[in-house]
């Protein structure tokens, strides 16, 4: 990611509200997808991640854990997919591509065994 990139996601969590402290399933779902975008995609440290979202080191650590955690969970999937759109928006590289249809994929799946 370069800079401009990562400008337009800050913009965004403050527009979204997801630098507050809401500890609203949706919202802390969204959040611990950016800090994994942002760590992985983009190589940003946990502090200047928290910066970001107002948030110490610590915050951004479990974040992360959440993230790996739940990010194969239906819900998860559902309460990401509107920053997941936006993030690809911003950044068009073939390794977020391959995680979003992985994502994408796997609700598909799960999708299918309900039914």
């Amino acid at each position: 990611m370069n800079l401009e990139e990562i400008e337009n996601i800050r913009l965004y969590i403050q527009a979204e509200c997801l630098d507050g402290k809401c500890r609203k399933r949706g919202l802390v779902d969204q959040r611990s997808y950016l800090y994994h975008m942002l760590r992985k995609e983009a190589g940003m440290t946990l502090v200047k991640i928290g910066e970001m979202f107002n948030k110490d080191h610590a915050t951004i650590m479990h974040g992360l854990k959440s993230y790996e955690a739940l990010k194969d969970s239906k819900l998860f999937i559902v309460n990401t997919s509107k920053i997941a759109d936006y993030v690809f928006s911003v950044v068009n590289t073939s390794n977020l591509y391959n995680n979003m249809v992985r994502s994408y994929d796997s609700l598909r799946l799960i999708d299918k065994k309900i039914v």
